[in-house]
């Protein structure tokens, strides 16, 4: 938006050279019998002591200050080059000519600005105390003119550094003020406060500070953010350290008091220069919604070597400041030129109208309209700023998302900070014929942590308004008394109450908005503790389903083998481990792997599958080989293994439980009973079958 309004406005003086055919050219030289009057037209500050040409300014040529035409409608009118040079060729300037030896006034035709600008015919003139103010007609009187002469603005006339005797010395550069740009219409705004120290402030200093103080405790709970400069007879004022063009986020109360701790501090100077405490705001990095000044007087001092007398207010001095403040409305930002005192009442208002705009603030008018305010003290200021601050935030609910530090227990959120960018909310209302409403919006990284809805009431008493967030993974719900939410009326200070609402993972709450009210609401999250890490250990189970048939451990047919394989703990490369009897070592949250080695001696059945089917007694469908995080202090784990035999005969009968649990019972060829180990591996399951067929064999040559 800012930067289409430079464009808008370079647009704009491209229009008028169109319009008007002016060109890049050289001031033209003085024909036979002329002479040249030239003035340099200026717009928006490009260095510390250098000014941007304005082209399209309309300048006329008059016998008498007060007449209301040019002297002449063709070479008594010029437009200014793309070069900034207004230029008038008068002719019969040569011995016995008609305007041999004349003076003739320059002065600005009436509407004779570009689209974007605005003329100031009069500037106020006088000391800096505010005493014996002038409003000074801006027109210039050229010498006596001679043929081939040329007559420069920034050499020959108009310019001048006669502080003490003339008060309308210029500095040869013809001063013509932008428009000043719109506050945005949205509650929150980044602006930039700049503070007059100069030494007339004097006891009132404490109440200066007391005004800013004001200005950032309104914007407290909207998603704005300050800056902060000072100035004297220089930028940053000579008693203070440095100026804080930076953004400081104020929608919090912490946020709002680190901030006004910057100025806390400051002490006075003296001297006022407006062109470079506005040139600090120009050349900062930030581009403000608006740039608010605060002073007691009117400028006695310019540029950054502070020329100047320091006690009195010239045509330069104002001058000066008038392009630097073209150079700040050039970003987009909006000038308000608050003047406080007896210093600047009255006719100082040509000034601060200068620099700001036309338009000045009026009891009861628009406070967003208004370009300058003039006041009679800092308290008044104050209400002011106060009221400036939450003009645009009528019917706005704010949600400022804190974040509370992990090592906080219960309510306190001692140490909470603004959210980053990335928390969303949600808005809708019960509210028939609302408008705006549902809406999502997410913070930013503008360091805030605010969003703000602004439904659309019309002339409806209140609105119901239920709003959510959608929760993060590994954060909670912080409640304050026992609610979701904190809110307060901005205008009033009130509490406004709430009712919770919402889920686990989008909680929310609701409360009832009165019309043209701002209301504020503060939602913290605290990051989930940790569980604790306790001891844990990993038991693994066995089952067997052979041929439909299901077996535990140790019931299974004989020849059918099988060893579970665990990782772990501490990182331990995979290793065997007994069916049914628990690993320990571990710690809650680690990561076992668990696969086994299966061996089937009956060359008739086929292992068909083998998965972990139950964990912890509930059924799973999980791969052999997965790893599994051991959540709690036991874990246990069951596998499953499917085999499907294929024989021409019966079927073994199982074998009965062995004696221990982990052996396999076998007869001997003698008709002796053995114990295997059921872990024996493919060679002792041999030996196993071995005897089975001996027993079988002897069975036949028996019969």
């Amino acid at each position: 938006m800012r930067r289409a309004t430079v464009t808008a406005s370079a647009l704009a003086v491209l229009a008028v050279l169109g319009a008007v055919g002016a060109a890049p050219a050289a001031v033209p030289a003085p024909g036979a019998g002329e002479a040249v009057v030239t003035v340099r037209t200026g717009g928006d500050r490009t260095g510390a002591q250098s000014v941007g040409p304005l082209a399209g300014v309309r300048l006329g040529l008059f016998a008498a200050e007060g007449d209301a035409v040019p002297v002449d409608p063709g070479w008594g009118v010029c437009v200014s080059d793309a070069d900034g040079d207004c230029s008038f060729r008068v002719p019969d300037t040569g011995p016995g000519g008609a305007n041999a030896g004349r003076e003739l006034t320059v002065r600005q035709l009436d509407g004779g600005v570009p689209a974007g600008w605005f003329a100031n015919p009069e500037l106020r003139t006088g000391p800096g105390s505010g005493s014996g103010s002038v409003a000074s007609p801006y027109r210039f009187r050229t010498p006596a003119l001679a043929a081939g002469n040329t007559y420069r603005s920034s050499a020959d006339f108009m310019v001048s550094d006669d502080y003490k005797n003339l008060p309308t010395a210029s500095g040869g550069v013809w001063q013509d003020s932008r428009n000043n740009p719109p506050l945005p219409a949205h509650c929150g705004l980044d602006v930039a406060l700049v503070l007059d120290l100069s030494a007339s402030v004097g006891g009132e200093l404490p109440f200066l500070k007391s005004a800013a103080d004001r200005f950032t405790d309104a914007l407290t709970g909207t998603p704005s953010r300050l800056a902060v400069f000072s100035f004297d007879q220089a930028s940053p004022a000579t008693g203070v350290g440095a100026n804080h063009p930076e953004l400081h986020p104020v929608s919090t109360p912490a946020g709002a008091a680190e901030f006004k701790s910057l100025y806390a501090d400051w002490t006075l100077g003296k001297g006022t220069n407006w062109d470079t405490a506005l040139w600090s705001v120009a050349k900062a990095a930030p581009v403000y919604d608006a740039v608010v000044v605060l002073t007691d007087g009117n400028p006695t001092r310019f540029a950054d070597d502070a020329q100047g007398d320091g006690s009195r207010t010239h045509f330069r001095d104002v001058e000066n400041g008038v392009f630097s403040a073209n150079a700040v409305k050039a970003e987009g930002s909006r000038l308000i030129a608050l003047g406080v005192g007896k210093g600047v009442e009255g006719i100082s208002g040509l000034n601060l109208r200068a620099v700001s705009g036309p338009d000045a603030n009026a009891d009861g008018g628009d406070l967003t309209a208004a370009d300058y305010f003039q006041t009679k003290d800092f308290a008044t200021a104050g209400q002011q700023l106060h009221d400036l601050a939450l003009s645009h935030c009528d019917n706005s609910v704010t949600v400022v998302k804190q974040l509370v530090p992990a090592g906080t227990t219960g309510e306190d959120t001692t140490g909470a900070v603004n959210a980053p960018a990335g928390w969303t909310f949600g808005a809708s209302t019960g509210t028939p014929g609302v408008g705006g409403l549902p809406r999502e919006l997410t913070t930013t990284d503008d360091g805030t942590g605010s969003v703000v809805f602004q439904p659309e009431l019309g002339e409806r008493p209140s609105a119901s308004l239920d709003i959510s967030e959608l929760q993060h993974d590994g954060y909670q719900l912080v409640t304050k008394d026992g609610k979701n939410a904190v809110c307060v009326n901005l205008d009033t200070g009130q509490p406004v109450d709430v009712s919770d609402t919402g889920t686990a993972d989008r909680p929310g709450f609701a409360l009832e908005l009165p019309r043209l009210a701002a209301v504020s609401c503060t939602v913290y999250n605290r990051p989930a503790a940790a569980p604790a890490v306790l001891p844990a250990d990993l038991t693994v189970d066995k089952t067997w389903r052979i041929d439909g048939a299901v077996h535990p451990e140790g019931g299974q047919p004989a020849g059918f083998t099988a060893t579970a394989s665990l990782t772990g703990p501490d990182g331990a490369a995979a290793a065997p481990q007994p069916w049914g009897t628990a690993r320990t070592g571990y710690r809650t949250g680690d990561r076992a792997a668990v696969t086994e080695r299966t061996e089937l001696a009956d060359p008739a059945c086929t292992l068909t599958d083998r998965r972990i089917t139950a964990l912890n007694g509930a059924p799973v469908d999980l791969p052999l080989g997965s790893t599994l995080t051991l959540d709690s202090a036991h874990t246990r784990a069951e596998i499953t293994n499917t085999v499907e035999c294929h024989r021409t005969g019966p079927s073994p009968s199982p074998s009965p439980a062995p004696p221990g649990g982990g052996h396999l019972a076998a007869t001997g060829s003698e008709g002796t009973s053995v114990l295997l180990p059921a872990a024996g591996g493919a060679a002792l399951a041999g030996l196993a079958l071995l005897a089975l067929r001996a027993r079988l064999d002897r069975r036949r040559d028996d019969g």
